[in-house]
């Protein structure tokens, strides 16, 4: 469910959702959970300073069982200890499942230097609480507990159907184990819109 709200100077929106996650293996194992959540996103166009194309985005998130309708990466609503269809009862009634308690937050702003060059800084953050207990140590390595992002850069369309841009990107990542990583890159740009 979504309530938009849109006015000259942006707009502003609620959301929330509430999803069946249904898991069958055909033989013995049928569960069901129920994933929910909620949110809120907007831009705002301050237009102060003459700088009518400038724009504030935020968007913020939160849910259990949320899965692809947060700002994920792994689109993940449950954890488990599932690794493939049990072959008896008894091993099926030892498949542990939780949903996945998750939040997710980014902000930006977009400024136009010149009614052909542009740039753009954001922040980004993402939360999964995934039980390492339950994946287990190989996932646990994998899995993402925190990402957080950063991007700065400067576009420029010499024509409206052509963007050359150069950014910046740091970002750190957190994994359910808690092996930590940074990255620092830098994004060439060349598009051609048709």
């Amino acid at each position: 469910a979504v309530l938009q709200v849109t006015r000259p100077w942006g707009h502003l929106q609620l959301k929330g959702v509430v999803r069946d996650l249904d898991i069958q293996d055909g033989h013995f194992i049928s569960r069901e959970y129920v994933g929910f959540g909620g949110g809120f996103s907007g831009n705002i166009k301050p237009d102060w300073f003459g700088w009518t194309k400038d724009n504030f985005v935020f968007q913020a998130e939160a849910g259990k069982g949320i899965g692809r309708y947060i700002n994920d990466s792994a689109n993940a609503g449950l954890a488990t200890n599932y690794t493939g269809s049990p072959a008896t009862l008894a091993t099926a009634n030892s498949i542990l499942f939780k949903p996945i308690a998750a939040f997710g937050a980014n902000a930006g702003y977009q400024h136009w230097w010149l009614p052909n060059v542009r740039s753009t800084v954001s922040f980004g953050i993402e939360h999964d609480d995934i039980p390492s207990q339950l994946i287990g140590p190989v996932e646990s390595t994998a899995a993402n507990k925190e990402l957080i992002t950063t991007h700065a850069n400067l576009i420029w369309s010499p024509v409206s159907f052509v963007d050359i841009g150069l950014e910046y990107l740091w970002g750190h990542r957190v994994v359910v184990a808690n092996l930590k990583g940074d990255e620092n890159v830098l994004i060439s740009k060349f598009r051609i819109r048709f």
